[in-house]
């Protein structure tokens, strides 16, 4: 049996594939050392920046660049180059401290998580346009969050509900107070994704909460603007009950959210009308 929770619209990711238009490199060596109250790009701002760079004919060396970035700090080096007209990039980075939801919305359009982060960031791609440089990514990404919420399903909910459960049935009701606007407040998020053209896959995804846990697998499709991700859910409560599983997928900042509560419900059929604990 499946459940699933209302979603707003999609807002479809486009990639521009327009060439690239790269400035061209110094035909002599330069170094640049540049401090500065905040460096701007597009949306993001850099606070309290520190750029250390070299440049050549043939790549431009991002030696060092640090500032604080939504809360938190970013230490970050990488290179770019084209020696073959087909412009390359590779760069490392670590965040520590940052707000977890400023940073997904600010890269995703993704409110539903809050909290504070660490991360860090290995990654390298090529492409002569944003499309195929989205299309060519490959790395891993690794993340540790702490003390936040997450918003979109509510594992105390639905742990109260399975000691008031009747009949087996009753658990359509259960799931139905677990999603929509409930909230889930959790004291660690962490997990890895490894990244190849454009498409990140996680098996590790862990939340840890007070009510129960949460391991995800899945991808997320960059290139598409999409994902497919399934989350087991198991209450602390109810630990010889199997796990709730509740699907994500679809666009990115607007997934469809189903719970899949066949195994758990096939179990409290076999059991009786009442759950173990009453």
């Amino acid at each position: 049996a499946q459940a699933a929770a209302p979603r707003p619209p999609p807002r479809r990711e486009t990639w521009d594939s327009t060439p690239l238009s790269l400035p061209a490199l110094p035909p002599a060596e330069i170094s640049l050392r540049l401090a500065a109250p905040a460096l701007l790009w597009r949306t993001y701002r850099l606070a309290d920046a520190r750029l250390l760079l070299q440049a050549t004919a043939q790549e431009l060396i991002v030696d060092s660049l640090s500032g604080a970035i939504h809360g938190g700090r970013l230490e970050a080096r990488g290179r770019a180059a084209s020696p073959d007209g087909m412009p390359r990039f590779a760069a490392e980075a670590t965040i520590a401290g940052a707000d977890l939801r400023a940073l997904l919305a600010e890269q995703a359009g993704i409110n539903e998580i809050a909290g504070r982060v660490d991360a860090s960031l290995q990654g390298m791609t090529a492409g002569r346009s944003l499309a195929e440089l989205i299309g060519g990514l490959s790395g891993r990404i690794e993340l540790k969050g702490r003390d936040g919420q997450v918003t979109g399903f509510d594992l105390p909910a639905m742990s109260a509900g399975l000691k008031r459960l009747n009949r087996p049935t009753d658990l359509f009701e259960v799931v139905r107070l677990g999603l929509g606007a409930g909230r889930t407040p959790f004291s660690r998020l962490d997990g890895t994704f490894r990244v190849e053209r454009g498409i990140a896959r996680t098996e590790d995804l862990r939340l840890v909460a007070a009510a129960g846990q949460a391991r995800t697998i899945g991808t997320v499709n960059l290139p598409a603007w999409t994902l497919d991700l399934t989350n087991e859910l198991r209450l602390s409560e109810h630990a010889d009950l199997p796990p709730l599983v509740f699907k994500l997928n679809g666009s990115i900042d607007a997934p469809r959210r189903v719970f899949d509560i066949a195994a758990l419900q096939a179990q409290l059929v076999r059991r009786g009308r009442t759950p173990p604990g009453r």
